[in-house]
């Protein structure tokens, strides 16, 4: 052991704090630093009072190091008796530069002394020069002891096809040998392959996720993980397709493979569908979520709040008279707080919309009329339309820039101020809009056809729309809904309910056609070839045309199905 004075007074007490990495070529073992510690504090006359320990630990970080945590604790005490700490060597202390240099500065602005018995540094200014050329060598080493392991394992699993860790299910370990060692006895390492045991079940897995099956389902029934959260990563796995990915190497055939391509292909294709429709950042796009899809609330979808644009969910609230109060409510002021628009009563909102479609909407005057006007708005300027497109783009361009801005400053940052997130919103909104000007003016650039109807053809029309209105599937009256309005802004200001709907103009397809009895016409006047789409089973669901044009009004009406307010 290299000659090292000591910086503590004689008789003071001291505590020392020991870590080994646990591997073969490792300095001394936490025993052995103990005995040099002892041995070296008997020499200069200290009192060892306080010994932590880590043993195969990494000195990588701090993290799950609960010897360095007690430490450091124990000297934040207000009665803490000793004068500092020993360490056999800096780089048992840490190994990670910003540590090292952040935790020895505390303990030392605290008064305490930080003492390494093998690294020969004075305690004065120009010590702590050495002490950051040791803290940079200790990080050096470590980024080299990092890049060569990494080395090492792609190398074997080039060379060997051989991986560390712990196989996804379906597969399992298997020992080879890939040489000796220099002692002669056998270099092994782990081959992943096939289990049979789960092989067949995690096959079965894969054929029910191409078929669309529920990842519910699938775990009801299979039982794969202990979470449903870990399905993401099983569907998305390269290994089940026969290749190993780690890192920057691919290996296409590393093992057989359990699924076709074709499944495959089918699974991520779900998986990027899902991605898109469950993204929370592209909620105010996400009409057609499956609970609202599935809801009773026949707005679900459609109705957004005024105040702040967040779209507005359908709830329920059961009154201590055991009935239940319905109502659409603000997510975000569900779900922040931050927001103080009031809930809005189911009945009340749904009639005022309905309401409002038959007598804005569906009279057969206002039809014939609307017909005309949209017919004459084609007469427009090409030139200025098309005017009108370029400043559109480049507005909606810079406020795609202005978004994905805001994106990478909360994805960069852990505890992103609340007014980033306000912008953000604010931005979606109104990409929203100059996205829907845009088709506007390509409609009109288009010279989209537009028959104007006669006030007979209107009338047979209203007339249609309205007996389907009348129907008690809820599924058919949304279909009916979600093809005559755009969207809802909504509020409630006291007892008065009062909202700006964004109607469509109504288009020929919303009449049934001949066969079914609800489904979507033959598409004429107004509606936009291949607009609609067939609703899935079990559920009513359509798109609305991106071409139709669109009219708004504001709307209101006095709340009359709650008798108690106040608690709402």
């Amino acid at each position: 052991m290299t000659s090292n004075s000591s910086p503590f007074p004689a008789g003071a007490s001291v505590a020392a704090y020991l870590r080994d990495s646990g591997g073969d070529e490792q300095d001394l073992s936490v025993d052995q630093q103990r005995a040099e510690v002892e041995k070296w504090c008997t020499e200069n006359r200290l009192t060892l009072s306080q010994v932590f320990t880590d043993v195969a630990t990494p000195g990588s970080s701090t993290i799950d190091r609960a010897g360095f945590q007690r430490m450091i604790h124990h000297f934040h005490e207000p009665n803490c008796q000793e004068k500092g700490i020993i360490l056999w060597k800096f780089s048992r202390f840490a190994r990670q530069i910003d540590d090292a240099q952040f935790y020895r500065a505390d303990l030392r602005r605290r008064g305490y002394i930080v003492h390494s018995i093998n690294d020969n540094i004075p305690d004065t200014i120009d010590g702590r020069i050495y002490e950051a050329m040791i803290d940079w060598m200790n990080a050096r080493f470590l980024e080299d002891l990092s890049m060569e392991v990494k080395r090492g394992i792609h190398y074997n699993l080039k060379n060997y096809g051989t991986l560390p860790g712990i196989p996804p299910r379906g597969f399992k370990r298997e020992e080879v040998q890939i040489g000796s060692r220099r002692d002669g006895s056998p270099h092994t390492a782990c081959r992943w392959v096939p289990d049979p045991e789960s092989w067949e079940v995690c096959k079965k897995a894969w054929e029910m996720r191409a078929k669309k099956i529920p990842i519910k389902v699938i775990h009801d029934e299979l039982h794969l993980f202990d979470s449903r959260g870990s399905y993401a990563t099983f569907f998305r796995n390269r290994l089940y397709r026969g290749e190993m990915v780690f890192g920057e190497t691919v290996i296409p055939d590393y093992a057989p493979a359990m699924i076709s391509e074709e499944t495959w292909k089918l699974v991520q294709d779900l998986n990027t569908s899902n991605t898109d429709l469950n993204d929370p950042r592209k909620r105010f796009a996400n009409t057609q979520h499956p609970r609202r899809a599935n809801s009773s609330f026949l707005l679900s979808g459609l109705v957004y709040c005024a105040k702040c644009g967040s779209i507005m969910n359908g709830d329920q609230h059961m009154t201590r008279y055991g009935t239940y109060l319905e109502y659409y409510q603000c997510s975000r002021a569900h779900r922040r707080m931050d927001c103080d628009a009031r809930r809005i009563p189911k009945k009340d909102l749904e009639e005022l919309a309905i309401n409002g479609l038959r007598e804005f909407v569906l009279d057969p005057n206002v039809i014939s009329r609307r017909d005309i006007e949209i017919a004459r708005s084609q007469s427009a300027s090409v030139s200025e339309i098309k005017k009108l497109q370029s400043q559109t783009r480049s507005k909606l361009k810079d406020n795609e820039e202005r978004i994905s801005n805001i994106l990478n400053k909360i994805e960069s940052s852990k505890d992103a101020p609340q007014s980033l997130v306000t912008r953000l919103e604010e931005l979606e909104i109104a990409k929203r809009q100059l996205s829907a000007e845009l088709d506007r003016l390509r409609a009109i650039e288009n010279r989209e056809t537009v028959i104007a109807r006669t006030p007979e053809q209107a009338a047979v029309l209203a007339e249609q729309v309205k007996k389907l209105m009348e129907s008690e599937d809820i599924g058919k009256k949304r279909v009916i809904l979600q093809k005559c309005i755009q969207k809802i802004m909504a509020e409630r200001d006291g007892d008065i309910v009062r909202a700006m709907v964004f109607f469509w103009n109504p288009g020929d397809d919303l009449a049934p056609s001949s066969g079914d009895g609800q489904g979507p016409s033959g598409n004429k006047g107004n509606s936009n070839p291949g607009g609609g789409r067939n609703a899935s089973k079990g559920r009513s669901s359509v798109e609305a045309p991106a071409h139709r044009y669109i009219f708004s009004m504001i709307i209101e009406s006095k709340i009359t199905s709650w008798t108690t307010k106040k608690t709402l």
